[in-house]
């Protein structure tokens, strides 16, 4: 098989693909570039098709299309689009170049029609990345790529194209912990060097905190979070995340910190619910490490404001809130409780982050029991059974109800709906009170 096959059997596989692999006999000056080739000549699966075309993307885009009655989004301001595919992702982007009048800003785009694929291969951040196949005819098959592009794949190794990489895009430093994670590569030793310059200059400061969150979430959707992890805390780029997305340092009601534990951390992972938030635990992790280890404490308001500037969904900034204000403070109460009932009425609410906080603090077997079993205990009788069987509403009823399930829970009440009815109803007599 030639140097190209892979990518053309990768192309095969898939219905968008294929039906590229046709559309293209006719079109000139259309390239398969970056994740797809760098992940088919790895042997991986890509997450999307990417496309670069030397010249207007239009044809491509409808013919694609409207060969599947596909959904199109264009981007006018960086000249690309994205065609949803039986639900596979196309992006087909015009050659550019790109200019950087500010660190940290989004680049300026040039999309003129003299613009090469080799122009285009030079914008990018890695050189695995700079690597494109020629779709189109005459030359289907041919390979292009940047300086050391394909020996740095071999070599499994990460390359910025130039020293002022990270500079520019400061967000190619959390890409770079992205490609650690995903790919087992590691940054050759100019590079390496050039990591540790952009972080002794702060260069993270001069990225929008948007721009850092949404990076940051991509890392920690990865199949191995904590390596990328690892290799932010081990790059010192932890404390720029915290510090760039939180405003300046010399505002003690602006500090938030983050630091690394990855014990803490796999410990939390491991007691994660299906329904639960791997993402927002993780964040949360950071944080409150963070707290254990340092003097500064993050107020409510703080925290929350800051992660808004990450642009945090307000669901996943709520599990952190919850993890980081609830977790600490569970996991001395959860030590102390001495029954599942007890166990229950202290977690009974809480979100699962938090009580997975609680379990990699202190309380590890109560926490998992917890999540994997007590929560799921539920009576099999309701108020209206109650309120049907002669007990008049009111606050008594949901008291005979908790104590029902208390009971149940600690293992005193078996025997299924009628025995939990009868015992219900019979709770004043337990108890020893007036209530109705």
């Amino acid at each position: 098989m030639s140097l190209t096959g892979p990518i053309f059997e990768t192309l095969r596989r898939s219905s968008a693909g294929a039906a590229l692999l046709e559309i293209t006999e006719s079109l000139a000056d259309v390239h398969v570039v970056g994740g797809t080739v760098r992940d088919s000549l790895l042997g991986l699966t890509p997450r999307e098709i990417d496309l670069v075309v030397e010249g207007q993307i239009d044809e491509l885009v409808e013919g694609l299309a409207a060969r599947f009655s596909g959904s199109v989004t264009y981007h006018d301001r960086f000249g690309t689009a994205t065609v949803e595919v039986d639900q596979e992702r196309v992006d087909v982007a015009q050659a550019r170049t790109e200019l950087y009048r500010t660190p940290g800003d989004l680049p300026e785009v040039n999309q003129l029609s003299g613009v090469s694929i080799d122009d285009d291969l030079l914008r990018r951040d890695f050189t695995i990345n700079a690597i494109a196949v020629q779709l189109s005819q005459p030359g289907r098959g041919t390979l292009r790529a940047a300086s050391n592009g394909y020996e740095d794949l071999v070599a499994r190794q990460l390359r910025v194209l130039h020293d002022d990489s990270f500079r520019d895009d400061p967000t190619r430093l959390l890409r770079l912990a992205r490609y650690v994670t995903r790919l087992g590569f590691e940054p050759e030793p100019h590079t390496r060097s050039l990591v540790k310059e952009a972080v002794g200059q702060e260069v993270m400061r001069k990225v929008s905190a948007a721009r850092i969150g949404a990076e940051l979430r991509l890392l920690l959707a990865e199949s191995d979070p904590l390596s990328g992890l690892d290799c932010l805390d081990r790059l010192g780029l932890l404390e720029d995340i915290a510090s760039a997305a939180a405003g300046s340092k010399t505002d003690p009601q602006s500090l938030v910190e983050l630091a690394w534990d990855r014990q803490r951390a796999k410990d939390a992972l491991s007691l994660l619910p299906v329904d639960g938030d791997k993402a927002a635990l993780l964040v949360a992790i950071c944080l409150v490490v963070a707290a254990r280890n340092s003097d500064v404490s993050t107020d409510l308001d703080t925290l929350r404001t800051w992660l808004d500037g990450l642009e945090f969904p307000t669901r996943q900034r709520e599990a952190i809130v919850s993890a980081v204000i609830d977790g600490p403070l569970l996991a001395d109460r959860l030590a102390e409780a001495q029954c599942p009932s007890e166990i229950a009425s202290l977690l009974s609410g809480k979100a699962v982050e938090a009580v997975c906080i609680a379990g990699a603090l202190r309380s590890q077997d109560r926490a998992r029991r917890w999540l994997a079993e007590l929560r799921h205990v539920k009576l099999e009788i309701t108020g209206d059974d109650l309120v049907a069987a002669g007990i008049e509403p009111g606050p008594g009823l949901g008291k005979r109800l908790s104590i029902a399930l208390a009971r149940k829970l600690d293992g005193e009440l078996r025997g299924g709906r009628a025995v939990e009815l009868a015992f219900a109803l019979n709770v004043r007599d337990i108890q020893g009170d007036d209530d109705p």
